[in-house]
């Protein structure tokens, strides 16, 4: 088992290590930048180790054009290409995090442009030239029409929010004043509760101590009634002893029998009197008992079972009605078994003594209603004062908001006034750069139609010449003339038609020029100089130059200083390579 799991992993690594070598094969290395001129166009060579394949596409705002170069790499020590012309402002690099193993070219445009990609082998050419005039002014006018509806767009924007400012402000304002209202509501339910709660109160101490002053009348008259009653016993018995005592002295033989019938009274007396007193104070309690339930079934039950309180309360009435019948037929019946002076004046007492508990009751009675009036008074104004403050307050700060939002609108026209007038002086200062723009182009188009006319009347000339002074076939033709880096060093390229002989010399220790011989130059384009100090080595320039009356093309390469160099030909194309040194760093 170990020897299978061994085997397994070493052929997992294998494959590991064969898939990466497989992926390093597929990849494209960027060896070289360079660039040159033809006319208006500048031209881009990108040298690879394989033919590149790449994708482009441009963006806007700034004006871009992309291309993308999937499974490709650049090489160590190779840096972005310099762009010596108006068109292109600059050049970078990147990686896309988001696509892995893909080089990224962006050429950043000074206008709108046209290009044309050529592929040679392992080398792409990749040729930018200015837009035609007509398209440039379509462009310039679309421009000017997206700018336009951006700014109608954005008016009506502004207006939309402004719109929704006012409409905010309003729903606040309505908010404010529905609260008020609630608030207002609440106050007003909160003091019709507290007057009902006060009335349900006041109503209730009126009936408990209405019932509190039954109570105590009915137990005053039940104890009264019981008095007279043991006062009427006494006498009664006081009236049969002295009978007795009379008898007495006249029949001494009926002694025993008066004794016995007078300790006979005596208990039937006690007996009478212990049970009037049970029954009165048994009475009293039964009527205190059913007065307090009455009173706790009134205090309970109102509220929630109004008809069966109504029906205990006509109950009642009929038996309080019933036990006052009671007492007045006893009172009747004391008044004609004793209607004495004394008798007279206590009940006289009694009245009296009523009188003035009821006179107490009712003062008692005004005054607590006199209070509770007073409360409600105090009250209701100290709601009257809470009210007004409030009403204060809200138009206070009514009279805030309505200044606040004085000053808002206030400072929203002036917002939008200085707003117009920006508005106004950035379209009228876009419009004078357009015609300013617009100038400059026609002056730059005619400019450089004339600068083409008269090259191609020049190159007319050359050509005239060359043909009546030289067979066209029997002289090399000068096709290209490059620059690119090698690991040993810089490497000027010259390609011809047809091979041709070199001869070099030093003008000074810093310029080495380079004779052709015989050549011709057909373009003018071929003459241009290329910028290579940008590339960071020894060489700062090239400088091709034709002499046609002598059939020769001279090559002033510019560099820091001397260098060693080697002429390598290979058939019509022939390369000079200068070596780099720790002193030419």
């Amino acid at each position: 088992m170990r020897v299978i799991a061994l085997c397994i992993l070493l052929l997992g690594v294998f494959m590991s290590s064969f898939s990466h070598a497989a992926e390093d094969d597929d990849m494209n290395t960027i060896l070289s930048f360079g660039t040159f001129h033809e006319g208006e166009a500048i031209v881009f060579t990108i040298t690879g180790t394989k033919a590149p394949i790449f994708s482009s596409y441009f963006l806007s705002q700034p004006e871009r054009l992309v291309l993308d170069f999937p499974q490709t790499v650049i090489s160590k020590g190779v840096s972005a290409p310099l762009a010596d012309s108006s068109l292109v402002e600059r050049v970078s690099i990147t990686a896309p995090l988001d696509m892995p193993k893909v080089l990224r070219l962006v050429f950043f445009l000074s206008a709108k442009a046209d290009y044309r990609a050529d592929q040679k082998e392992r080398v792409l050419y990749l040729r930018l030239e200015p837009m035609p005039r007509a398209v440039a002014i379509r462009e310039v006018v679309k421009h000017a029409e997206e700018q336009a509806h951006r700014n109608e767009h954005e008016s009506v924007f502004q207006q939309s929010q402004e719109e929704k400012s006012r409409q905010a402000e309003r729903q606040a304002i309505q908010t404010e004043q529905d609260r008020i209202q609630a608030e207002d509501a609440r106050h007003e339910k909160v003091k019709a509760e507290e007057e009902y709660q006060a009335e349900s109160q006041a109503q209730r101490d009126r009936q408990r101590e209405d019932l509190e002053n039954k109570s105590e009348q009915n137990t005053e008259s039940t104890r009264k009634l019981a008095e007279n009653e043991r006062r009427r016993l006494e006498a009664e018995r006081h009236e049969n002893r002295l009978v007795e005592e009379k008898s007495r002295s006249g029949n001494a033989a009926s002694s025993q029998t008066k004794s016995d019938r007078e300790r006979l009274e005596n208990e039937r007396a006690n007996k009478a009197v212990s049970k009037s007193d049970n029954d009165s104070a048994a009475k009293e309690e039964v009527f205190r008992r059913n007065i307090l339930e009455e009173g706790y079934a009134l205090l309970s039950e109102k509220e929630r079972q109004a008809k069966e309180e109504e029906t205990l309360r006509d109950q009642r009435r009929d038996e309080l009605q019933v036990e006052k019948d009671h007492r007045e037929q006893e009172l009747k019946e004391m008044k004609t078994a004793q209607d004495t002076p004394e008798r007279r004046a206590e009940l006289r007492e009694i009245e009296e003594q009523k009188k003035a508990h009821r006179a107490e009751v009712e003062k008692e009675k005004s005054e607590r209603q006199d209070r509770i009036a007073a409360e409600s008074k105090a009250r209701d104004e100290e709601l009257k004062r809470a009210a007004k403050e409030r009403a204060d307050e809200m138009e206070s700060v009514k009279l805030a908001q309505a200044e606040e939002r004085d000053l808002l609108e206030k400072e929203r026209r002036q917002e939008q006034e200085a707003r117009k007038k920006e508005l106004e002086q950035e379209q009228l200062a876009r419009s004078e750069e357009r015609k300013r723009e617009e100038k400059e182009f026609n002056k730059r188009i005619a400019e450089e139609k004339s600068a083409r006319e008269q090259e191609r009347a020049e190159m007319d000339k050359l050509r005239s010449l060359l043909v009546r002074k030289a067979g066209r076939d029997t002289v090399p033709r000068l096709k290209r003339v490059g620059f690119h880096l090698d690991p040993l060093g810089s490497v000027v390229s010259v390609e011809f038609d047809q091979e041709t002989d070199v001869t070099t010399e030093w003008k000074d220790d810093t310029v080495a020029t380079f004779h052709f011989s015989p050549a011709r130059v057909v373009s003018k384009i071929d003459l241009l100089p290329l910028q290579t100090a940008d590339f960071g080595t020894s060489v700062l320039g090239i400088y091709p130059d034709w002499n046609a009356r002598d059939r020769e093309f001279l090559l002033d390469v510019k560099l820091k200083g001397k260098l060693p160099f080697v002429v390598q030909r290979d058939g019509a194309r022939m390369t000079i390579l200068f070596k780099e040194t720790s002193a030419s760093n």
